[in-house]
């Protein structure tokens, strides 16, 4: 189906595409997640003690699997330690006991945290220990749980000098995000088209609306299994791109180390549930492409496993409270959003290119009935999107001038300025558009109008492709 491209649609994807380009080439330094609060012993510390230990707290809760320790001594020796501890009663502490007898000089920690999100921070700091040193008589911490201790542990902190190295908060790691989010959008989009709008038509029962029912279904199928496969194939990316992140290309493709790191953190977690939802899409898409509309239900099914597994990969986990509430209404968010969005581009290339190959007569009927149910549910679906995304900036942003003085607030303003576009072209569509529908010229309109719809969505999910990556004001980050 051949859409017009109208001086607005090209002077829209042109502005998407530099807006796009900017977010990708946001400097790495605003992307940073946890951070360092304290350590024993502490940062240009001179000792006349030997410490026995090293003891880190972050500001979020640390993923054993994610998290390393290393201490470098004079003439660059590496000191052994044990592997990194977590307390049980303090999520936010890492420890590792040194198990050799430190002399006088200067020692340098070198640490990787990795939180509940999966995105890596790494830092050094020195201390001195001092000629004539005594040790330290304070026993090492106790009250660890050593049950999920790695099967494979870290060995050492891989070190990016390269700023153009592919790690979690490179551009083409925020690339990767990005297409994870289209694909997601289409699964749950997918699902949406189907018991939304085309539920809508089905109810309303015209002879035009009735006919594109089953070519719509498809149709939509096919784009379905195509986003499937797309975030299937994206999730593999995703995976090398965040075992690189952690243990650097030596280890990268340790096959304990990456299963350690599916099993052993709730990112891990998540990324096997977006396996297993994709999975589940593929089969329903599948059975739809073959006749079997009962594969619908399977659809369903996998957009919401889909939307949970981005929530639990996202900020709302690390929550400073309410952590299981954020989560769901980060699901909601993904489902409100996607049922929104996702849905607009299968009314455009499923519904309307459906309707698009009935006789005339029918044409312009049948989109204005697939357009007149879309309009409702946009609604109900913007509205839950609204609802959980103030919510979550409620929660992570703390504080009103978050929103201007942080990097996280001032990407959710870019996010928002973007956003009341899509709401703007949405809202000509329903008071301008939607009443001129019923002829091939509204058919049309509609199709200009949604086209560029549908690209300033896709810039918005570019910029939350940004977003998530980027360190939150509840989290301590600028």
């Amino acid at each position: 189906m051949h859409i017009p491209r109208s001086p607005v649609a090209r002077l829209i994807a042109a502005g998407s595409t530099v807006a796009v380009v900017a977010l990708l080439i946001v400097t790495k330094e605003s992307w940073a997640h946890g951070a360092l609060k304290s350590s024993v012993p502490a940062a240009g510390a001179h000792l006349d003690r030997v410490p026995r230990e090293i003891r880190l707290e972050f500001n979020e809760t640390a993923e054993r699997a994610f998290t390393r320790i290393a201490l470098v001594g004079p003439g660059g020796k590496t000191v052994a330690l044990t592997p990194v501890r977590i307390p049980k009663d303090s999520p936010r502490v890492a420890l590792a006991s040194i198990t050799e007898t430190l002399g006088p000089g200067v020692y340098t920690v070198q640490w990787q945290f990795g939180g509940k999100d999966g995105h890596p921070v790494r830092g050094t700091f020195k201390f001195t220990i001092a000629p004539g040193a005594r040790p330290d008589s304070v026993e090492s911490s106790a009250g660890v749980d050593s049950a999920a201790m790695p099967h494979h542990p870290p060995t050492s902190i891989p070190d990016n000098p390269d700023p153009a190295a592919f790690d979690a908060q490179s551009p083409l790691f925020a690339a990767i995000r990005w297409l994870t989010f289209l694909a997601a959008f289409g699964i749950v989009g997918a699902a949406a088209f189907r018991y939304a709008v085309i539920a809508r038509v089905n109810l309303v029962g015209s002879a035009a609306g009735l006919a594109v029912v089953e070519p719509a279904l498809s149709r939509a199928a096919g784009i379905g299994l195509a986003a499937t496969g797309l975030l299937l194939v994206v999730a593999i990316a995703r995976l090398y791109a965040q075992s690189l992140a952690m243990h650097g290309p030596g280890e990268a493709l340790h096959g304990e180390v990456v299963a350690t790191m599916l099993s052993a953190t709730l990112w891990g977690r998540a990324w096997v549930l977006q396996i297993l939802g994709a999975g589940l899409g593929l089969v329903g898409f599948v059975a739809v492409r073959r006749g079997r509309f009962g594969g619908w239900a399977l659809v369903g099914a996998a957009s919401l496993v889909v939307a949970l597994s981005l929530a639990l990969s996202g900020h709302a986990p690390a929550a400073p409270r309410w952590s299981a509430a954020v989560v769901i209404a980060d699901t909601l968010h993904v489902i409100g959003a996607a049922g929104w969005l996702g849905s607009l581009f299968f009314v455009l290339f499923a519904g309307i290119g459906a309707a698009s190959r009935l006789a005339p007569e029918q044409r312009g009927p049948a989109v204005a009935d697939v357009a007149n149910a879309f309009s409702p549910t946009a609604l109900v679906f913007a509205g839950l999107a609204g609802i959980t995304g103030v919510f979550a900036a409620w929660i992570h942003l703390q504080r009103l001038d978050a929103l201007w003085t942080s990097d996280y607030g001032r990407t959710l303003l870019l996010k928002l300025a973007v956003l009341s576009v899509v709401a703007g072209t949405g809202a000509y569509n329903w008071r301008r558009v939607r009443p001129a529908l019923g002829d091939e010229v509204g058919a049309r309109r509609v199709r200009r109008s949604a086209t560029a719809e549908i690209l300033v969505a896709v810039v918005v999910l570019g910029i939350t492709a940004v977003l998530v990556a980027t360190g939150t004001p509840s989290a301590g980050s600028p």
